[in-house]
Formats: C-alpha cells, sequence, structure tokens
C-alpha cells in the first residue's frame, strides 16, 4: 500500500549479519555488549544510530516491549527526530503501567511511556490497566494477535496431538 517497512532489533546472534533481508523486508541488528558498566548504554547509542542513518526513511516507530532501554531509543525517535511513536504491550508482566510503575526506574519509563502517540493493547485486560493509571482512552487501541486457525487448532484425535508435538515448528 505504499508503505515502506523494516524492522531494528538486538543483535542476539553474533554472527548475524547487521544488515539483513528476511521475507522482503530489510532487518537493522543492534550489536549489544555482552558484559561491562557499558552494556546497556552502548545498546541505546546503536539504535540511536541506526535511526539517526535512516531518518529520512520512517515517519512512525511502532515498537514492541516498553522498557527503559527501548524507551530511550524511542525518545530519541519522538523528540530528535520527531517520529510518531506507537507502543504495542506485549506482555502484561512487563508492559502494562501496573507493571512500569513497579520496576526500578519507574518516573523516567513511565514518563517516557506516556509520551506515545498511541498504545496497541492486546486484550481488554492491558487496555483496561492503560485506562486505570489514565493513559487518554483515544489514543489506546484494541487489537488482538491474530491466529491462523487452520494451521493452529486443537488436535482431532490423540494420534494427531502426538505427531503435532515432533513437528520441528513445535517449540
Amino acid at each position: 500500500h505504499g508503505v515502506e517497512v523494516f524492522f531494528v532489533g538486538a543483535q542476539v546472534t553474533p554472527t548475524a549479519p547487521r544488515v539483513d533481508t528476511l521475507n522482503g523486508f530489510r532487518v537493522f541488528r543492534v550489536p549489544h555488549a555482552q558484559t561491562g558498566k557499558w552494556t546497556k548504554l552502548h545498546g541505546v547509542l546503536g539504535y540511536w544510530r541506526v535511526f539517526w542513518q535512516h531518518r529520512r526513511e520512517f515517519d512512525i516507530l511502532h515498537m514492541h516491549s516498553a522498557n527503559y532501554l527501548t524507551l530511550a531509543a524511542a525518545g530519541f525517535a519522538k523528540f530528535v527526530l520527531g517520529k510518531k511513536l506507537i507502543i504495542k504491550l506485549t506482555s502484561i508482566a512487563a508492559d502494562m503501567p501496573s507493571a512500569i510503575l513497579r520496576r526500578s526506574y519507574p518516573r523516567c519509563t513511565w514518563w517516557m511511556f506516556r509520551q506515545a502517540d498511541a498504545w496497541v493493547c492486546m486484550s481488554p485486560a492491558q487496555r483496561d490497566d492503560c485506562r486505570q493509571h489514565g493513559l487518554p482512552v483515544e489514543r489506546l487501541h484494541l487489537i488482538p494477535n491474530g491466529v491462523d486457525t487452520k494451521r493452529f487448532r486443537p488436535a482431532a484425535r490423540s494420534e494427531e496431538h502426538t505427531s503435532e508435538l515432533q513437528s520441528p515448528y513445535v517449540i
């Protein structure tokens, strides 16, 4: 539809290429120092570098997993580069306002979380938690994750259940 999408994420596997194409989409991997005092800062600066280098190629940053590291990177995109920020809440235990406010850095994390232009909630419980913590209702969007029900469904027979457990796609 005339929209270009690319992904930026952590370089989990050290041998993975920093720039790649997967299923037709560009992927930028940000290396993270594995140990040491500056590990987290190294990761944030890596995201800032990628965002800066590609600043003319995106208008919206749609991020998952709001924590103080990802929000520091998102703050750069929003306040320095002027991009719109959409946060998808991916985990009840980590991304909901009630969980953010229990963390060790709640004030700065909560402040940045509230700067989003929109929040995507996967469940009514997430949306309700956002409402209870004063996030603007008009910027909350309930969009549950989709499931391919032809591929993922309850087993019809016990034999089918056993064979599916042996599939290389089951984790």
